[in-house]
């Protein structure tokens, strides 16, 4: 009996391993497979500029025309070459009346400003465009890995996947460094905007460390307790005496925080700036904007872009919904996801107006200069001026773009590295999972929380009380 009990507790062993080494296979065979095809679409160029085109297209951009001088003793020999057999008088008063045309047609090419469709060819050249591009398609990327992950699991009872949380932390990290590299263009970037950036990540640290650490779990619940926990364990397994407190954790998400809040400073006043344009365009130029022909449907997901980081906010915390409905731990994780992954493809699909908003925004200083004179035409002075604004609007098409498609990306990534990491049990879930579903969920909470509180910075500072001083 002794023996039977011991081949057949082998003969289970063998099969449990047998049945985990087959587990092991298939998802490697399919993390090759979905990494294969993941290859083969990025070394496509053409899947980058449908994303891009999809998400940017159409634009329309506003310049001064140019005014060329021509020498009037040329025109007045083509005028005497022209009709030899006139007198004198004739040509003379010829002359004159054509001056007199070209001196208003002068004076109205000073004063007016002409619309340009902006070619997507053109588009690439502008300066950070190749950092939009990536942050569109690594979204794309990332968002249809996920859903066919998220259908093989529901449908065929496939095995947990590993190459969607790295797709969506190589998503985090793609979209914070296109921000820091929009940052560091010292052509499109000013020296000024680094350093405010600089002086609002150090305030934001100190913030952080009081949120984390005093703020109550009913309010937002920031898993630094589980992660040391995690790193402990983990590190108890790798045979280190070393352990990490409480202290440590909440340390490291604060400093988490501060990096979100510098990077996403200048992208959150940017799109705040554009949402009030596109929401308050005026009725004389109804009929020139390009926002004024923005789709209904994109109408409405921007005004759900503006809403949604609050949203998030309020999903985020368990007394708001999770306590009241009582949801489990896993219900309320799995709304927070939803909620970063909802904010994330509502930017993506804001990314025309709010560019378009941007570029709109050179069409209304024109007519506040044009229309601040009593003037027929604009002097030299405000003619340059008006020129310049014009000009630098449209060269900073391109750092616009990454300014709405960088948070986007980041947000999108968050929500699915959160989704993705809490597949598994908290009872199965390893060390490196549960580390990575609380900074995930605390980088998409942070991003969030600081557009919020600088959007609402923004519009009280836009007002006509702050702006007219």
């Amino acid at each position: 009996n002794r023996i039977l009990l011991t081949r057949s507790v082998d003969r289970s062993v063998g099969r449990s391993v047998g049945t985990s080494r087959r587990v092991r296979m298939r998802s490697a065979l399919s993390t090759l497979i979905a990494w294969t095809f993941a290859c083969a679409a990025i070394t496509h160029g053409g899947a980058l500029d449908a994303c891009t085109r999809a998400c940017a297209q159409p634009l329309r951009y506003f310049y001064v025309p140019r005014v060329d001088d021509d020498d009037d003793g040329g025109d007045a020999a083509r005028d005497g070459g022209a009709d030899a057999n006139d007198d004198g008088g004739s040509r003379r008063r010829r002359r004159a009346r054509e001056r007199r045309e070209k001196k208003e047609a002068d004076a109205f090419a000073r004063s007016a400003v002409a619309s340009v469709d902006l070619a997507f060819e053109s588009l690439r050249r502008r300066a950070s465009f190749a950092e939009a591009d990536a942050c569109c398609f690594l979204g794309f990327l990332v968002a249809c890995e996920s859903v066919g992950a998220w259908a093989l699991r529901a449908c065929a009872n496939a095995p947990d996947d590993a190459l969607t949380p790295v797709l969506a932390a190589a998503g985090v990290v793609t979209a914070c460094a296109s921000l820091v590299a929009a940052y560091a263009n010292r052509e499109t970037t000013p020296s000024g905007e680094r350093r405010v950036a600089c002086g609002v990540g150090f305030a934001a640290w100190m913030a952080s460390t009081f949120a984390v650490f005093l703020l109550p779990t009913t309010v937002v619940d920031f898993r630094h307790v589980e992660s040391a926990d995690a790193v402990n364990e983990a590190l108890a397994r790798g045979g280190a005496t070393a352990r990490a407190s409480t202290l440590h954790a909440g340390l490291a998400h604060a400093v988490v925080g501060a990096l979100i809040a510098a990077l996403t400073l200048s992208s959150a006043v940017r799109m705040t700036k554009s949402y009030l344009t596109a929401t308050n365009i005026p009725e004389w130029a109804a009929t020139y904007a390009g926002t004024s022909s923005t789709p209904l449907w994109r109408r409405f997901v921007l005004h759900t872009t503006f809403a949604a980081p609050l949203l998030t906010l309020v999903v985020s915390a368990p007394s708001m919904l999770a306590e009241p409905l009582r949801w489990s731990d896993q219900s309320a994780r799995d709304a927070q996801s939803i909620s970063f992954i909802i904010a994330g493809l509502c930017m993506f699909a804001s990314m025309q107006p709010l560019t378009q908003a941007f570029l709109d925004g050179g069409l209304i200083a024109w007519y506040e200069v044009k229309e601040g004179t009593d003037r027929e035409r604009l002097t030299e002075r405000e003619h340059f001026i008006v020129s310049r604004k014009l000009d630098v609007t449209n060269h900073l098409v391109g750092k616009v773009l990454l300014q709405v498609a960088a948070p986007a990306l980041l947000l999108l990534s968050c929500g699915i590295g959160a989704w993705s990491c809490g597949w598994t049990s908290a009872s199965d879930a390893s060390p490196i999972s549960i580390v990575a579903a609380a900074l995930f969920t605390n980088i998409g909470y942070f991003a969030c929380a600081w557009s919020v509180i600088t959007g609402a910075i923004t519009i009280v500072m836009s007002q006509p009380l702050f702006t007219s001083r």
